[in-house]
């Protein structure tokens, strides 16, 4: 009887450690600003990430590889109830700009032609605005991307 019980709870187990987990993925989100201001280029890299379930967030966490500083990031992508839009916020800091934060809403799942604002400060503290309607985002290609 209890190599049995001990069969069964091996096999339960087995059965629930095997289903399929969601993998994190480097991934990329594009506010999709003009890359002839180096004030707005970013490409923002997402370490790890996780694609949020309906009405529900995941956290942002990587690098800024927008323009020639390194910038670390930080923030949250949130997809909304009716999962149908994806909200992504990140502040930027490090390099020749003071700070950035970059809002991106996000048509879901295509993640084209997303909205984005972003407001930047250089470091004599002038803050700039900036927004655009070609956002995107997407699994990173390559994969792994050097942090600079």
């Amino acid at each position: 009887m209890r190599s049995s019980v001990g069969r069964l709870v091996l096999a339960l187990g087995l059965v629930i450690g095997s289903g399929s987990a969601a993998h994190a993925l480097n991934f990329c989100f594009n506010p999709g600003f003009p890359d002839t201001d180096s004030a707005h280029s970013s490409l923002a890299v997402a370490l790890k990430y996780h694609k949020p379930h309906k009405g529900s967030c995941s956290p942002i966490t990587g690098f800024d590889i927008g323009i020639v500083d390194y910038r670390s990031v930080f923030g949250t992508a949130c997809l909304n109830s009716a999962g149908n839009l994806l909200h992504v916020n990140y502040v930027t800091s490090g390099g020749s700009i003071l700070a950035k934060v970059v809002n991106i809403d996000l048509p879901y799942p295509s993640l084209l032609g997303g909205n984005a604002r972003e407001d930047s400060a250089d470091a004599g503290g002038t803050w700039k605005f900036a927004n655009s309607s070609n956002g995107h985002a997407n699994a990173c290609i390559p994969q792994m991307i050097p942090i600079p």
